[in-house]
């Protein structure tokens, strides 16, 4: 990737401002006049370089926002530090990632603490063996 270029002029949480009206950020504008395209406001403009201030068009992706943090900013371990690989993770319907190994840490102290949890384990293995 080469390198970013820097928006020279007014900044807002490191991303580039234009000042004329109406409010732009500049690498939506910079996406707009490169491509030949005007962007929708579901249209998000993703840094791939990660610098908010960059308007190189080489750097600039177009996602949208139910997509963004999914594909882009998804953390790669739990915050327990576990890697979020095939076998250690499952994918809840809502679409979140659960790390399995803490999910396993969750039912064993759940298990060891909570008499009537353990109950209601012993019971359900009791039924689906037929006893």
């Amino acid at each position: 990737m080469n390198e970013c270029w820097e928006w020279p002029g007014r900044k807002v949480n490191g991303y580039g401002r234009i000042t004329q009206k109406p409010l732009r950020l500049a690498h939506r504008v910079m996406y707009e006049k490169y491509h030949g395209c005007t962007l929708t406001s579901r249209d998000l403009v993703h840094h791939r370089c990660e610098n908010p201030g960059c308007i190189n068009p080489c750097h600039l992706e177009l996602t949208d926002r139910s997509n963004h943090h999914r594909v882009f900013h998804a953390p790669t371990h739990c915050i327990n530090g576990h890697e979020f690989t095939d076998e250690n993770t499952y994918i809840r319907p809502d679409g979140r990632r659960t790390c399995r190994e803490c999910f396993r840490a969750r039912q064993r102290a759940r298990y060891a603490s909570d008499p009537e949890f353990r109950r209601k384990k012993i019971e359900g293995r009791r039924e689906r063996r037929g006893r």
